[in-house]
C-alpha cells in the first residue's frame, strides 16, 4: 500500500501508533485527537475531501 492520507481514530497517542512511520512514506496523517471528528466524502468524479469536525476542508485528492 501506498497511501497518500491516513485517518487515524485515537484519543491519545498509544504506544502501538504508527503515525511516525506512515509520514517516512509520504503520507499525510490526520488524527480524530487534534481534528475532531473526521468526515470523508468521496464526489461522482472521484474527488475526495476529508473535512473536520468544524466542516473545514484539512485535505483532498485529486481526480484520477
Amino acid at each position: 500500500m501506498d497511501p497518500s492520507i491516513v485517518v487515524c481514530s485515537v484519543g491519545k497517542k498509544p504506544d502501538t501508533d504508527a503515525s511516525d512511520e506512515y509520514r517516512s512514506h509520504g503520507a499525510n496523517v490526520l488524527s480524530t485527537r487534534y481534528h475532531g471528528t473526521i468526515t470523508v466524502r468521496v464526489w461522482a468524479d472521484g474527488e475526495v475531501w476529508v473535512n473536520d469536525h468544524k466542516g473545514e476542508q484539512i485535505a483532498s485528492l485529486p481526480i484520477l
